[in-house]
């Protein structure tokens, strides 16, 4: 059943338009010289506007609500998820593998890591003779939805496969430093190296005394 009413003026090209359950009305103006499927296209336009009027008006506003919030459920992809929010210093992304279930909080940030040597620790020989230095990373990392970044710190380690066809990475779990964690700490790591270099002898004359 046709929601709308129309009717066709020739004189001065109107269509008027009135829906039969809510009582809107409206009106098309047209040029002599459009056609006619022009206007049956808009009518039907208005048909599908007013085609749920003879609901109930509880159930009618319950519609429209959730049709506010359908363009909120639709699916996104994973790079729309992370381009949302990206933070400048981002370089890289933590994306879980392809069929997880994962909540938007779970995708995060990271940014290109910073390494320094960890000479204090064991090494590993490789086969082509160099040797692999474990190694202190130091890195930005965000959770999406989160306002702040944290630091955050781990040692690797190389380690031997069992295949002896190369070696990989061991590492220690991360050590995640809130922004002013990670200011308080810089400060107290320079405090202290400062006052140790304070008292530190040269290296000759270290060795004159031994």
């Amino acid at each position: 059943m046709s929601i709308a009413t129309a009717t066709r003026q020739k004189r001065t090209a109107k269509t008027e338009l009135r829906c039969e359950h809510c009582g809107a009305e409206a009106q098309i103006l047209t040029t002599p010289d459009e056609l006619d499927s022009d206007i049956v296209n808009q009518i039907d336009e208005w048909n599908e506007q007013h085609e749920k009027c003879s609901e109930p008006l509880a159930a009618r506003v319950i519609s429209e609500l959730d049709g506010r919030f359908a363009e909120a459920r639709k699916d996104m992809t994973v790079t729309q998820v992370l381009e949302e929010g990206r933070p400048s210093w981002s370089t890289w992304e933590g994306v879980a593998s392809k069929g997880k279930v994962m909540a938007h909080r779970d995708f995060s940030w990271q940014s290109h890591p910073v390494r320094i040597p960890a000479r204090r620790y064991r090494g590993t020989i490789q086969s082509d003779g160099k040797f692999a230095v474990p190694e202190h990373d130091l890195r930005l990392h965000q959770r999406r939805g989160e306002s702040d970044a944290i630091v955050a710190i781990r040692r690797y380690w190389p380690t031997k496969n069992e295949d002896d066809a190369g070696y990989g990475w061991g590492h220690e779990p991360v050590v995640a430093l809130t922004l002013d964690e990670a200011d308080a700490m810089a400060e107290i790591l320079q405090t202290l190296v400062s006052l140790a270099r304070a008292e530190q002898r040269p290296a000759d004359e270290a060795g004159d005394h031994r």
